[in-house]
Order: C-alpha cells, then sequence, then structure tokens
C-alpha cells in the first residue's frame, strides 16, 4: 500500500510539471493568405496560458474551416517547449458555375463552395450542365439527383486535370456523364467520354498534344478506348 501511494505521488508530482512546464506561450499561424491570422486565431479560441499537450487539433480543424471556407485543412504543430502552429491549407478556385438568381458559385475541385460572387469571376473553369439545389458556402455543392452522378465525374476530372497540370489552361467545361468536353488553350476542343479510364485517356491526351503542330486547331476525341483522334477544324 505504502508503494502504490508513493507511485501516485510521482505521478501527480510527474503531471503537475508537465502542466507547468507545457504551459504555450506563442500560438502563431502558417500558410494563410485569404485570412488575418488575427481572424484564424480568434475562432481556433486558443492562446497563450493554455497547456501545449491538451490543445485539440480535431476541435480547432472543425472551428477553422467551418468559419473559413478556402482552408481546405487545419494542421496542429506542437513546437516544444511552449509554441502551437496552427497550420492552413488553402483550397484554390477549380470551377465557376451560374446560380439561377444570376451569382457565380466558386467551387474547389473536390466541390466544395468557397463562395459565392455577385459578377462572373477571372478564377475557374466556367462549369455547365449541372442541376443545382443548394450552394452554401463552405458545404460541398449540392445537384439535382440527375446530376449526382455527373458531378462526381466533374469532379475526379478537375482533380486529375489539376494533377496533370491542365486546369490552369482549360476556361469551359460541360459537364455530362456520357461525354464532358472542355476546351484547353483556346485552340482544342476535348471529348473525354465515359468515366471509365479517365486517367488513360489524360495521358493520351498528354502524348497527343505533344504530336501537334502549334498552328493546328479542333477536337481531340479520348472516347475510344487506348485511342486518341485529332479531327482538325
Amino acid at each position: 500500500m505504502r508503494r502504490l501511494i508513493v507511485v501516485a505521488a510521482m505521478i501527480a508530482v510527474i503531471l503537475a510539471a508537465v502542466a507547468i512546464f507545457s504551459k504555450v506561450e506563442t500560438v502563431s499561424v502558417e500558410g494563410n493568405h485569404r485570412y488575418g491570422a488575427e481572424e484564424i486565431l480568434a475562432v481556433s479560441e486558443l492562446e497563450p496560458g493554455g497547456n501545449l499537450w491538451t490543445a485539440s487539433e480535431r476541435a480547432v480543424r472543425a472551428s477553422v474551416k467551418s468559419a473559413f471556407p478556402y482552408i481546405a485543412d487545419v494542421q496542429l504543430i506542437r513546437k516544444f517547449p511552449d509554441t502551437l502552429i496552427i497550420r492552413v491549407t488553402e483550397a484554390e478556385p477549380a470551377a465557376k458555375i451560374q446560380l439561377p438568381d444570376g451569382t457565380f458559385a466558386l467551387i474547389s475541385a473536390d466541390g466544395t463552395v468557397l463562395s459565392v460572387e455577385e459578377s462572373i469571376v477571372t478564377e475557374g473553369i466556367m462549369l455547365t450542365g449541372l442541376t443545382i439545389t443548394e450552394c452554401i458556402p463552405g458545404h460541398t455543392l449540392s445537384v439535382d439527383e440527375s446530376s449526382t452522378e455527373t458531378l462526381n465525374y466533374v469532379k475526379e476530372l478537375l482533380q486529375q486535370l489539376r494533377e496533370y497540370d491542365l486546369l490552369g489552361r482549360v476556361t469551359y467545361l460541360q459537364a455530362s456523364i456520357v461525354n464532358p468536353k472542355f476546351d484547353l488553350d483556346g485552340k482544342y476542343v476535348v471529348e473525354i467520354g465515359t468515366r471509365n479510364g479517365t486517367d488513360d485517356k489524360l495521358s493520351m491526351l498528354i502524348r497527343t498534344l505533344g504530336e501537334l503542330q502549334d498552328s493546328e486547331r479542333g477536337r481531340i476525341v479520348l472516347s475510344v478506348r487506348g485511342e486518341a483522334h485529332f479531327i482538325p477544324n
């Protein structure tokens, strides 16, 4: 019994020491461009005087992402002995879509609504072909049931266009579950066909672009599996 009391006392001393020597002195923000550090700090509710180890990354992530639609992810970095760093990753607009009331929604590649603008903006691909039912910044774009699979295809395509470094070269995307089309460099209309093998089709597109002359204009049809067809204007 005496040994248990001694062990319990030692644990209490250690915990007290951890609490004392893990006191947060500095909280900072990294990776922010669209939002001020003070805004993010206020929402996070982290402040000097708290404990370095008990601060909850999950809680900070939830509160910051809820308040700021352009923030895609949040990490809480503990820097011993006394610093907390809120490291944010901001989403980039991938597409814009005109809403029934004439405003324009900017969305990220994963379909998150980033903002709703009164007039058209230069950022993002012009996206058509979806029936929108709800558009709330910070939430995934909601579409009619008939457009659900089309939206899933669009999100996959936007992410792959970004991975192939093609997103900035596209100005419009006509969404379709059967054969979406997009322009490329203002010179080509690319028809990509059904959702199967999208990654392979974009690889074919890259190879085809390397074979074309700069002066050529026309359609690039990727809907035939394993082949790309260039049809000049």
